[in-house]
């Protein structure tokens, strides 16, 4: 189908934006950044890559953030911590490498985290108990 293109940043009003279960390839744009009012972000299954862009974690209002079932690498930064009305994590089926950011416990909305098969290894962050909203957890 194509890539996500770096023209997403003349969406600024965008709140839901959702393009699962296509072949969206390529790799997130930084430009993500400006879209300032995103709640929901849904990249689910589809063949998206690369490291995930420091913008994303910029993102102050998103709630809902979907990246399962696609081949991306890298570590997800401590910036996470930043996110704190997220509400759904899911980053499963991936290609990570790194541990689980103790900052998720910084995340206090967090509802349902799911981090199986996404590449992340390690001992489980002091953070994580801190989420004391936490309904799902999968590992």
């Amino acid at each position: 189908i194509g890539s996500v293109s770096e023209n997403i940043r003349q969406l600024t009003k965008l709140i839901d934006f959702r393009i699962n279960d296509n072949s969206f390839n390529g790799t997130i744009p930084d430009a993500i950044k400006l879209c300032q009012e995103l709640e929901i972000l849904d990249f689910s299954h589809n063949d998206l890559s690369g490291t995930l862009p420091s913008g994303l974690f910029k993102l102050s209002t998103l709630q809902y953030f979907y990246l399962r079932a696609n081949s991306f690498t890298g570590s997800i930064s401590e910036d996470i911590g930043q996110l704190t009305k997220l509400n759904h994590l899911w980053v499963d089926e991936n290609k990570f490498n790194g541990t689980i950011p103790n900052s998720i416990g910084l995340c206090q909305d967090l509802e349902k985290l799911h981090l199986q098969e996404s590449g992340l290894h390690g001992t489980l962050p002091d953070g994580l108990y801190d989420l004391i909203n936490l309904q799902d957890l999968y590992l």
